[in-house]
């Protein structure tokens, strides 16, 4: 796989769109940044996930480690220094009291407030990899997107898409399933189906060696659409949709437009 990308490398991120999934605001690294949103060029002095709102330029970080009692853990921190308390059963908010803690490792279903208007919720669906999920609440959005995907680089951040219930990315009525892994040196996000690919790799992706693998190199220059079969060879017709067929599979990944 390669080395992994330094502590202080620039997160790849990319918006990703699955028939049936939603839209993602794909952010892949270690350590991201979450603040104020503002144009110009992207630098490590930037937020990495950028909003509108009452926040700091770089407001708070997550950061991905691993211990050996408790395995890989997102941690919260605010940039300033100021603490983060508990607010109910594992609702978090800004504080400055003696209660304050200057991190928080997050558990599946943790409550973020990071202003009163701006709040998250955590969540990693599958145990086996460390990647995580961010859904906004009340309408907020991200470069356009209502959730944002925490990619872990490497195959310990491998990221699952199909109907089961630990998947990243839920997408019902497919029993088709497809994995993403981001590689380092060099920087390559690899998507694997099961059911293989409906079209030749675009420009941009290319099917190296393997009909099921398509490898698309980061960071992203324009869009890219992919087409998988709506179940896997032999695979059972889910009952609701028996006889009736099912559409491909679509996915399109796209350069982030901050």
């Amino acid at each position: 796989m390669g080395a992994a990308r330094g502590p202080g490398a620039v997160p790849h991120r990319l918006h990703l769109s699955v028939d049936d999934g939603g839209h993602w605001l794909v952010v892949i690294g270690r350590r991201v940044v979450l603040g104020l949103a503002g144009g110009g060029r992207r630098s490590e002095a930037s937020a990495d996930v950028g909003f509108f709102g009452e926040l700091e330029p770089r407001h708070a970080t997550l950061e991905l480690r691993e211990s050996f009692r408790d395995g890989a853990a997102w941690h919260l921190a605010l940039v300033d220094g100021r603490g983060l308390e508990l607010d109910g059963p594992r609702a978090l908010r800004l504080g400055a009291g003696a209660r304050a803690l200057p991190e928080v490792a997050l558990v599946p279903g943790d409550r973020v407030l990071l202003t009163p208007k701006l709040a998250f919720v955590f969540d990693r669906p599958d145990p086996a990899s460390a990647s995580a999920t961010l859904t906004l609440e009340r309408g907020v959005e991200v470069e356009g997107a209502p959730r944002v995907l925490l990619v872990a680089p490497g195959p310990e951040g491998r990221v699952r898409m199909d109907a089961g219930r630990s998947a990243h990315i839920r997408v019902l009525g497919h029993s088709a399933a497809i994995e993403l892994v981001a590689t380092s040196a060099p920087d390559v996000l690899v998507l694997t189906s099961d059911a293989g690919w409906v079209e030749p790799a675009p420009p941009g992706a290319g099917q190296v060696g393997r009909a099921d693998q398509v490898r698309v190199t980061l960071p992203l220059t324009g869009r890219i659409d992919l087409t998988a079969p709506a179940r896997a060879s032999g695979a059972p017709e889910p009952a609701a949709t028996r006889g009736v067929g099912l559409p491909p599979f679509g996915i399109s990944l796209a350069p982030s437009t901050a």
